[in-house]
Parts: C-alpha cells; structure tokens; sequence
C-alpha cells in the first residue's frame, strides 16, 4: 500500500491508493461556504488569517503543550482501546493524525477520550454554540477515526468550549450521520475532481464576515453585491 503524498496542484489535498484526501476542515468551510475552498485551495486565491485565526492556533498549540507535560502513558490507539476494555480505564491523545483514504479525509483531531465503552472525539472551538459546519466537522474526525483504528464500541462526537473547558455539544454517530456525511465529502470530492462547481453561500451576511470578501478576492460575493445596489 502506498504512502500518502500531497496532491500536485491542490493545497491541502493529499493522494493515496489513488483517492483523493481532503483536509477535514473543509467540511466546516463546505457548511459556511464551499466556494471558499475553490478560490483558496483550488485557484490559488491567497488570504492573509485573521486575528481570531491566529489566537485560535495559539491556544491549540498551549492546550497540545500543556497535555504533553501531564501524559504518563506511551502506546498505540489499538492498545489504548484493549487496556481501556480490560482494565476498566480511560486514556486522553492530543493531536492525533489520522489519514483515511476510504472516507476521503485527513486531519489531526483536538482530543480522544479512549473509555471502556466507547470513544470521545472532541473538537476545541471558541464559545458555545454548536454550528452546523462545526458538527459536521466533529463528524468527518469520528468517521477518519474509526476508519484508521475500527474501535467495535460507538463513537460520540463532542464540541468543547476551548477556554472555558465546557463541553457545549455532544451526540452518538448514529447511521443517519455517516449517510449525511458520504454526501457531504462527495460534494468535496466532486469539486476536488472538477465534476461539479463550487457553490457559494445564498447568505449575504456570512459574505460580509468573510475573509474572502472583506479581503477583496472573491468575485461571487453577495454582501458586494447588494453594496453596489444601495
């Protein structure tokens, strides 16, 4: 089997066995607007990161810092998840990669909470409000994760507020969810392979908050439209 590598011309795209494989993120970009993944990663539109951008990699890089000074244990995801069921205990990773060929996605999740019942996936965000693009992000880290490890015990997904610790959303994968996801990562994979067009949100306020658009790049803004019909 071969080694994944980083696509030719597509940033953040990595190839293996054949399948293109899309950074998990994508998928909260894809809820907000898909068309931000054509212009950034496809056409090559450069965007400089906002402030909150830029405390938000900080933070995770504190909170990684702060798990690596507490961790006591070494050891595989596959022996965490059979000490956890024979012993009775829970284990914590930080940063885990995971690369799933399969599921078409790649990306390094916050937290898992390895228990003797079942696994944790959290995903650290700012504040407590559950967007769909942050669910559906949380979903596309419990789908990876169980293809790379295939834990027989459910999988919960978890959004966490990432300063005040608060676990602000939390819910078992269910069927439906992995169904609602395969759609959603072929719509990515359809734009990744030209198959289908990029569409851009319907939603003039989330133009308006957008990178993109307040950078001046992008040419399908709706909040410069109705600037120009005032």
């Amino acid at each position: 089997m071969e080694e994944a590598v980083w696509h030719q011309s597509i940033q953040g795209v990595m190839v293996k066995d054949g399948k293109n494989i899309f950074p998990i993120s994508w998928l909260s970009r894809q809820a907000y607007c898909e068309y931000q993944i054509f212009l950034e990663n496809i056409k090559g539109v450069k965007v400089w990161d906002t402030k909150e951008m830029v405390t938000g990699t900080k933070k995770h890089e504190k909170l990684f810092e702060e798990h690596k000074e507490k961790a006591t244990e070494e050891g595989s995801v596959e022996e965490f998840l059979e000490r956890a069921r024979k012993e009775k205990v829970s284990f914590v990773l930080r940063e885990l990669r995971v690369i799933a060929p399969e599921t078409g996605l790649h990306g390094s999740i916050d937290e898992v909470v390895i228990n003797p019942t079942y696994v944790e996936i959290i995903d650290d965000k700012p504040g407590d409000t559950a967007w769909p693009g942050n669910i559906r992000q949380i979903w596309g880290y419990c789908l990876a994760f169980r293809e790379c490890h295939g834990p027989d015990i459910p999988v919960v997904g978890t959004m966490r507020n990432r300063d005040t610790r608060n676990r602000a959303w939390t819910e078992r994968m269910t069927p439906e969810h992995e169904q609602a996801m395969k759609e959603a990562i072929d719509r990515v994979r359809g734009i990744i392979s030209e198959e289908r067009e990029a569409e851009p949100t319907a939603q003039a306020n989330k133009c308006r908050k957008c990178r993109f658009h307040t950078q001046g790049k992008c040419d399908r803004s709706l909040a410069l439209a109705a600037n120009q019909h005032i």
